[in-house]
């Protein structure tokens, strides 16, 4: 099976690697597959709680599980939320509960779910990929929404449709849900996409990275606004923030800059008093009079000095 895992590696076919490596284990160690079993239940989980009451349709595929992952520390601050399909007012009464202090909005093409608004819930009746209606209910609304939730109608044209309008208008640090990607491709393949945009990296600042408190003039609005993205089974969360600013200890470029000269010149000045007492000037003298923490600083100087 080893040798099997070891062809697998070469071709890199790291699904069928893991899993001949997975049967190796498993004999060498004696392990019986065990019987599966869900994951236990969080006792603080709130939202599990109001999904038995209210019983909406996403509670089938576990997604309570999730949306209380993300949400409850949004949960007494969050103003506005949005669920793109409405159907029965199961969720939307679910969400009015959960969220306490938000305005629920409910969107879906059926007239008959305008019968659902009432207290802190507001429906409004319309086609999700029409940019008219999508553009007047953002007016209506003020935009700047805490949440987003789409479960709407579940195609690949919808999806891309409906991020485009309702992403840009979260606020900062919303979270935008897409539910049921599966058997989605092209979805899965733009939100693999917003992977390489939270993890972007200018050419040449990999060195520098804790100076990197913006990004170049022209780097797209996606990389610049998207901090996270969290794939469970059938649904994927995008979290929006300020990248790479989000991050409290970079440096400003000039502190930075003024860090690293004065590291530099006690490398410098470290070699130098070497030199005047006859020792080797290399790494391991220079790790010797320093210290670890300048490591990258003395690599540095002797790749310079020779």
């Amino acid at each position: 099976m080893l040798d099997q895992a070891q062809l697998a590696e070469q071709r890199g076919d790291w699904f069928k690697v893991v899993q001949k490596r997975n049967n190796a284990i498993n004999a060498v160690l004696a392990r019986a597959t065990p019987t599966p079993e869900p994951r236990p239940d969080d006792p603080t989980n709130d939202l599990e709680k109001l999904g038995d009451i209210h019983t909406p349709s996403k509670r089938a595929h576990n997604y309570l599980r999730h949306y209380w992952r993300y949400f409850r520390d949004v949960r007494y601050s969050a103003r506005k939320v949005v669920e793109v399909g409405v159907q029965t007012p199961r969720s939307i009464n679910m969400w009015e509960e959960f969220f306490p202090n938000a305005t629920i909005y409910g969107l879906d093409i059926d007239p008959r779910c305008a019968e659902f608004a009432g207290g802190r819930k507001k429906v409004f009746i319309g086609d999700q990929t029409s940019e008219a209606f999508m553009m007047d209910f953002i007016a209506a609304s003020g935009g700047d929404f805490d949440v987003v939730i789409d479960d709407g109608l579940h195609t690949t044209h919808s999806m891309f449709r409906t991020f485009s309008f309702l992403y840009p208008a979260l606020h900062s640090r919303g979270i935008y849900v897409i539910e049921d990607i599966q058997e989605k491709p092209y979805v899965l393949a733009f939100l693999h996409s917003l992977l390489e945009a939270v993890n972007f990296m200018p050419p040449g600042a990999m060195n520098d990275w804790p100076k990197l408190t913006s990004f170049p003039q022209g780097t797209p609005w996606l990389v610049r606004n998207t901090v996270g993205v969290a794939f469970h089974r059938y649904i994927a969360f995008i979290e929006r923030g300020h990248n790479p600013r989000d991050n409290p200890f970079l440096v400003e470029p000039e502190a930075y800059d003024a860090r690293l000269a004065a590291y530099r010149a006690q490398v410098v000045a470290a070699a130098e008093e070497l030199q005047r007492a006859g020792t080797p000037v290399n790494n391991e003298t220079l790790l010797a009079k320093l210290g670890f923490g300048l490591r990258n600083h003395i690599t540095r100087y002797l790749e310079n000095r020779s």
